[in-house]
């Protein structure tokens, strides 16, 4: 698999990505005041919390142990 080194050169922050846009909350039912209330909706999950992270030093390192249990991973608070 050829992998661009975009990873390595911190000038490249974005690559054949679509231009910033405004973004949409689902909900279940009408909420007039979502814009500010969006945490409220039944539909919206917050990524805060403790994740499982595995760092590596290369992007090729990752096929080598990208099936072992995410479990063994160290947490990582978000």
């Amino acid at each position: 698999m050829i992998v661009p080194r975009f990873y390595e050169d911190l000038n490249v922050m974005h690559d054949k990505t679509m231009p910033a846009r405004a973004y949409y909350i689902p909900a279940s039912v009408r909420m007039n005041d979502l814009v500010e209330h969006r945490e409220s909706s039944d539909r919206f999950q917050m990524l805060n919390g403790e994740w499982k992270f595995q760092y590596y030093n290369s992007i090729y390192d990752v096929r080598n142990h990208f099936t072992r249990k995410v479990m063994m991973f160290p947490d990582l608070i978000m």
